[in-house]
């Protein structure tokens, strides 16, 4: 453990050029403790030592790594380039990292680090390495097609793809479809001939996503289209639905409030300091109606006066006949009464109906991610 631990810190990296060299020997330390070796025990296990071996003879080799340090060549005009960094990472069980690239690119879409090497555009990269991704998934998704059509023979009858019908492309690599549009002018040549793609392969997942990506999540509709006018996913709207149904964002964007179903009233009694039990219902009185065959709205007037004009009462009484205190408090009670037996008679039926929120939902739990609304928007 002490010489391992020794040589592994004696490989000076402050740039993190030799990590993935360096990396190897940190997971070989992992396992290492996992065996639950002392500091000082020379043995190690014979797997570990072979590999640990192996590590170390390496070593004579990176003396000759040399790495070029300049990005762009002196004769390149710096003004007229453009950078961009791209940064990959990963991760596994037993370790981690990232990368970092600088892209540069000329007025000419060129990457002038690759000068010297040739004028090769960047874009014929991307599309080489395009390619390469589709005729992969399309030698694990259709090989038999693949077979038939390269030998010129019609595909099986079973295929799904035989309502296409396919052909190969121009390379004669790719499966496209043939279809009835091929005499139709003035279209392009990917509308007519798209790549067939196996919906439940992944790089077809990641193209879905990338298109809901740079849309911006719309409908399904939307994204199908878009993406029919290069590849053809077999069952095309149902993956894109399917992505959807999964996708975070597009939750976000299409979710609707849940609303529980309507709950009963909750009504009570309560005891006055007078002899009668007072029921009280925790409501609001009704509002106007905007149709002439609802029922006449329940106003404080009605509740109050008994009658729905806003007529004053017919006799004025002059200060000197006001009532006792006595009286003042049995007519309190009267009009308590009368206010109780008005919302019973003319508020209280009309909440036996529930106007909305009728299903059942289930109900919010702990550590739900939700989003507010606003109820002023």
């Amino acid at each position: 453990m002490q010489n391992v631990y020794k040589v592994l810190a004696s490989q000076y990296d402050p740039l993190g050029f030799i990590l993935p060299y360096t990396t190897h020997a940190k997971v070989l330390v992992q396992c290492l403790w996992d065996k639950h070796r002392d500091w000082d025990d020379p043995l190690l296990p014979q797997d570990l030592l072979q590999a640990w071996n192996d590590w170390e003879g390496a070593l004579r080799v990176i003396p000759s790594i040399h790495l070029a340090r300049c990005y762009l060549p002196a004769d390149v005009d710096q003004s007229s380039v453009t950078r961009d960094v791209h940064v990959f990472c990963d991760v596994s069980e037993r370790a981690y990292g990232s990368v970092a690239y600088l892209r540069t690119e000329d007025s000419q879409a060129r990457n002038p680090a690759e000068a010297g090497q040739g004028p090769g555009p960047t874009d014929s990269n991307y599309q080489k390495a395009e390619t390469l991704i589709l005729q992969r998934a399309q030698e694990d998704s259709f090989l038999d097609e693949l077979h038939l059509l390269k030998a010129g023979k019609p595909i099986q009858s079973s295929s799904y793809l035989i309502t296409l019908p396919p052909e190969l492309d121009e390379s004669g690599e790719l499966i496209q479809v043939g279809g009835r549009l091929c005499r139709v002018e003035d279209l392009e040549h990917g509308i007519l001939h798209p790549i067939v793609l196996n919906p439940s392969y992944l790089s077809t997942k990641l193209l879905i996503q990338d298109y809901e990506s740079r849309l911006c999540h719309p409908g399904p509709e939307r994204v199908f289209a878009e993406i029919h006018r290069t590849y053809w996913i077999l069952q095309g709207r149902e993956s894109v639905r399917r992505y959807q149904h999964t996708c975070k964002e597009c939750h976000q964007w299409k979710s609707r409030p849940v609303v529980p179903k309507m709950t009963d009233l909750m009504m009570h009694a309560s005891t006055s300091s007078s002899r009668h039990s007072i029921p009280q219902a925790w409501t609001v009185l009704d509002h106007s109606r905007s149709s002439i065959a609802d029922l006449d709205p329940v106003t404080p007037n009605l509740i109050l006066m008994g009658r729905p004009d806003g007529c004053l009462p017919q006799v004025m009484y002059p200060e000197t006949e006001l009532l006792s205190r006595r009286r003042l408090t049995q007519h309190s009670q009267i009009l308590m009464d009368h206010f109780w037996s008005s919302f019973i008679r003319h508020y209280l039926p009309s909440l036996q109906a529930c106007q909305k929120w009728h299903a059942t939902r289930a109900d919010l739990t702990k550590d739900k991610v939700v989003m507010l609304v606003d109820p002023l928007f």
